[in-house]
């Protein structure tokens, strides 16, 4: 059995959601639809959405310590997803 930790992406039509995940649980989970990101939903573009949701993912993972993360590959790699874990590599999280 795996225990490994992975880094789970859900998009939906209004928002994205990141979860980090152990054996089944949330660890960490951030998301466009927290009151941090949803009180400037109509002053941003909304193509800055997934780099907002890395820096802030990236503080968390950082905050608990975890540095190596498995990617759950959902989906494509690309847009939203390829922005989000890039900012996280940026930010020194090693995704896998």
């Amino acid at each position: 059995m795996d225990h490994k930790l992975y880094l789970r992406i859900k998009k939906t039509n209004q928002h994205l959601y990141a979860y980090v995940l152990y054996k089944g649980k949330q660890l960490v989970t951030v998301s466009t639809n927290q009151k941090i990101i949803r009180n400037d939903i109509n002053k941003v573009n909304k193509k800055i959405y997934p780099e907002i949701l890395g820096y802030l993912l990236s503080d968390k993972i950082k905050e608990f310590g975890f540095l190596n993360i498995y990617l759950k590959r959902t989906y494509l790699f690309h847009g939203k997803v390829k922005t989000i874990v890039d900012v996280l590599r940026k930010n020194g999280v090693v995704i896998y």
